[in-house]
């Protein structure tokens, strides 16, 4: 037996030195990322969270309109303000899932959620992705958090202050409205279900529908609209070239639906059903865990919800990557909430079987990705798409982009 890979406190060592190192440098390659998109002026990752109220209201516009305040609060262009929200949320999820992770007894189980492609890296690996739904991602983390380290009194008041400012994440993105079951389920899975509970979590869920409702009447916006959105961001030193998210809020659902047929004729959608198999397993060493917290009626009640939800989105959106990640990442705090150590099989601390552990998670990891809309293929077939040669990507473009090629 290997003296090293055989011994089970070394290898929890190697965990927790190794685990927080590769968050490290996946949250700093995230942020440069995140710089590339800013300094860029992407449409999509950055348009996205641009969309404001200069033209009336229109639904995803009050991030976008209280990003314009606070750039002129500060001082800086509303991309920027962007930037910081960004890469603050990300810091928020990857922190709160390191300290949740250093409180397990054993790392082992975890070891394929963490260095997945569908988790911390889907962001980078899926063609970048920086959408608003990593604010949901981080207020979730955040109240998970509070679950597992502090008192239900302190919990429940910091659960009731996030459901008032909910129906803002949701004028900011209508479909964020769709996951809102998951934060009841971690609410009465740490709360006794009194009828006095029941009553205020029903009511607070009212402002949510609102907005959600006012998204869906207003769910286009005139061409005009469009250009004052578009022509106030150049007022603030921001503009935002015309393709893009911005220009997507003026379509109709009818434009939308058809959009979606198109896609699903010309790519390979049913790959998707191929990364939930790959998804499942990564999640199967914690399945108890899932068990204990999504197996009680009321949680299937809801995450039945929350899925049908995301079916029905499906049909008048094509980016289902990103409606997996959500779920995925969701899935992965509620893994903390039970106090009890996850079932392991002590012959895997063997050092052959160890090692050989090892390099499945690292073959799983490294071969396949998951697109955020339009897949055509998964596995990584040459060296140069392989998940590790993706995270090197943002850091050549940025390279790229300080020192510009010579022209010919």
């Amino acid at each position: 037996m290997s003296p090293f890979f055989g011994n089970a406190e070394r290898q929890e060592h190697v965990f927790r030195v190794a685990v927080p190192c590769a968050l490290a440098v996946l949250w700093l390659t995230t942020c440069t990322d995140v710089l590339y998109r800013y300094l860029t002026h992407h449409p999509w990752d950055m348009g996205e969270w641009l969309i404001n109220y200069a033209g009336g209201f229109v639904r995803r516009g009050f991030f976008g309109s209280m990003a314009l305040v606070l750039s002129g609060w500060v001082g800086v262009n509303p991309g920027a303000v962007v930037a910081f929200f960004q890469m603050l949320s990300y810091g928020v999820f990857f922190g709160v899932s390191w300290s949740l992770l250093r409180r397990e007894a054993q790392m082992a189980p975890f070891l394929f959620l963490v260095i997945s492609p569908f988790l911390f890296g889907f962001p980078l690996l899926a063609g970048g992705c920086h959408r608003k739904e990593i604010l949901l991602i981080a207020l979730f983390a955040g109240l998970v958090w509070l679950a597992k380290c502090r008192s239900a009194p302190v919990f429940e008041k910091c659960f009731y202050g996030v459901m008032g400012l909910f129906p803002l994440l949701v004028l900011s993105h209508e479909a964020l409205v769709i996951y809102l079951p998951y934060f009841l389920i971690l609410f009465f899975w740490k709360l006794p279900g009194t009828r006095w509970r029941f009553l205020l979590s029903a009511a607070l869920l009212v402002p949510s529908g609102i907005a959600f409702l006012a998204a869906c009447i207003y769910y286009r916006c005139t061409a005009g609209e469009v250009q004052m959105i578009m022509d106030q961001l150049r007022i603030h030193g921001y503009p935002v070239s015309d393709g893009g998210a911005i220009p997507w809020v003026g379509q109709t659902r009818e434009f939308c639906a058809e959009h979606v047929a198109r896609r699903l004729a010309s790519n390979r959608y049913h790959l998707y059903g191929v990364a939930l198999l790959l998804i499942a397993a990564a999640f199967y060493p914690v399945r108890s865990r899932l068990r204990q917290v999504l197996g009680r009626p009321l949680s299937r009640v809801l995450l039945f919800f929350s899925i049908a939800g995301t079916v029905v989105l499906c049909t008048t959106g094509v980016d289902w990557g990103r409606y997996i990640y959500i779920h995925a990442a969701l899935c992965f705090l509620i893994c903390f909430l039970p106090g009890d150590p996850v079932p392991q099989s002590p012959e895997w601390r063997s050092g052959f079987r160890f090692k050989l552990l090892l390099f499945a998670a690292l073959l799983y990891s490294g071969s396949w990705f998951m697109p955020h809309v339009a897949p055509r293929k998964l596995v990584a077939t040459v060296l140069e798409n392989t998940t590790y040669a993706q995270y090197a990507k943002p850091y050549q473009k940025m390279w790229r982009y300080w020192v510009p090629l010579p022209s010919a």
